[in-house]
């Protein structure tokens, strides 16, 4: 019975490897699901962050993409 759980959690651990490689971080603000676009010339906020950002910006860490699947999401 280990050995059937071992084998498990091994075929998880893969398993979640395959899915960041598939789903990976967004490069750039724009592109995160906690950005929101505020006006002209690629200004806006970061709703998990509270402060204000560029577009274009290399995204943080904490960034998702816009359309994740929910357990994918980040605690909010």
């Amino acid at each position: 019975m280990t050995l059937t759980k071992q084998k498990l959690t091994e075929s998880l651990e893969r398993d979640k490897t395959q899915i960041k490689k598939a789903n990976p971080s967004p490069s750039n603000c724009r592109f995160c699901r906690f950005y929101k676009f505020d006006g002209g010339q690629g200004r806006g906020s970061c709703c998990k962050l509270g402060v204000s950002v560029y577009g274009h910006w290399r995204s943080c860490r904490l960034a998702l993409p816009p359309f994740a699947p929910s357990w994918e999401k980040a605690n909010d």
